[in-house]
């Protein structure tokens, strides 16, 4: 038997507005496989933001479920759920850093030891074709 493939899923998943009831999100579902890139575009009120802050944890969906290997999202540990999902937002907010200091903010703070660091940042550097400051 094979090793199982990490996996995010959502299944027809909703969010409504708390004040309106209007949908942000109606009837969502998808999966994204470990490792993979997904980039999220559309116009202003897509919706894009609405469903970050529902991978982030930060807002519950209305209806429908939403799955790491196939746990049920809302049962795993926040800080856990934060450490497996990674986001890259259009706006940083890392003000006054280089790109290679933003990459290597977050894994300063999970313990992760200089040289790794550097092996990290120069490669999402080099794969994502950027000045590295």
């Amino acid at each position: 038997m094979g090793q199982q493939q990490r996996q995010l899923y959502l299944d027809r998943v909703s969010l409504t507005a708390p004040v309106s009831s209007r949908y942000l999100l109606k009837d969502i579902s998808f999966a994204v496989e470990k490792g993979a890139r997904v980039a999220m575009v559309g116009s202003s009120g897509a919706g894009k933001t609405s469903l970050l802050r529902l991978l982030n944890r930060l807002n519950s969906p209305t209806s429908g479920s939403i799955y790491l290997d196939n746990q049920e999202y809302s049962k795993i540990p926040v800080t856990q759920l934060r450490q497996q999902v990674t986001m890259v937002l259009q706006e940083s907010k890392l003000l006054g850093m280089s790109v290679a200091e933003a990459i290597a903010y977050p894994l300063k703070l999970r313990g992760i030891r200089p040289p790794e660091i550097q092996q990290r940042c120069e490669y999402w550097i080099q794969q994502l074709h950027i000045p590295p400051d």
